[in-house]
């Protein structure tokens, strides 16, 4: 059976790009998020197949590996693949390549998406939503083995600023992007910190909505000299949490 993937090849273009010349976190979910649609589309459980059901998928936790450094103007290729069920999450793996050394892993990553009702907000099983399909179409392969877990919240946070949610935030479901909190968490660190070191690893969960006009209060932690905390939270709940590793 022909391996079930989707690859898109692309180069790191400015707008990608960091102060540092290196590919964004921002910039790398935005990219990840549309292989993932692009492909949910092919297996016909896309965006198209899935609104007249009344029902979207949500990614609701992510960790990316950077194995090596990918930087401006570099040539990769992006793959992706549906990796099954875990419960009530839906796994999806993630790869980048270098084309000039096709066999070199740049980027390693691993999600869970949960099918939601749009009425009602209420998670649904992908088994019942989509049938036989979520199981057939897998891809028993791991780019991450473990499945991300949930982010402890540390004892003490301080206060890192606030995000008011603007037109330029929000998607298709006038909620907040989620290539958004990862840039909002990057910007509540120290950025002369940030020009000085590279990201090893970032983990986040994403816990509840935020809408246009939501103003979300931004706290973080220093867990060590390599790994920091930051949150998110809007009217009293927690919205997001991301870890970050750098590395030594």
């Amino acid at each position: 059976m022909k391996p079930n993937f989707c690859d898109h090849r692309f180069e790191v273009l400015t707008s990608d790009a960091d102060a540092r010349q290196q590919l964004k976190a921002h910039a790398l979910l935005c990219k990840m998020q549309d292989i993932a649609n692009e492909h949910a589309s092919q297996l016909h459980f896309g965006y198209e197949d899935m609104t007249p059901k009344g029902v979207a998928w949500v990614l609701s936790r992510m960790k990316v590996r950077f194995e090596k450094e990918i930087h401006w103007r570099d040539q990769v290729l992006l793959r992706t693949w549906h990796k099954g069920v875990n419960g009530v999450f839906s796994l999806r793996d993630f790869q980048i390549f270098s084309e000039k050394k096709p066999e070199e892993v740049l980027v390693s990553a691993t999600t869970s998406w949960l099918i939601i009702n749009l009425e009602n907000r209420r998670m649904q099983r992908a088994d019942h939503v989509i049938g036989q399909d979520i199981v057939d179409t897998a891809y028993l392969v791991d780019a991450i083995a473990q499945v991300c877990d949930k982010i402890l919240v540390p004892k003490e946070l301080e206060a890192a600023g606030t995000r008011r949610v603007r037109y330029s935030d929000i998607d298709f479901n006038l909620h907040t992007n989620n290539a958004k909190y990862v840039e909002w968490g990057f910007d509540a660190i120290d950025p002369t910190y940030l020009l000085n070191h590279t990201i090893e690893e970032f983990q986040i969960n994403f816990n509840a909505e935020s809408r246009l006009g939501d103003e979300v209060e931004l706290w973080k932690q220093s867990l060590s000299d390599l790994e920091y905390y930051v949150e998110g939270r809007c009217n009293g709940k927690n919205i997001f949490q991301i870890l970050i590793r750098f590395k030594a």
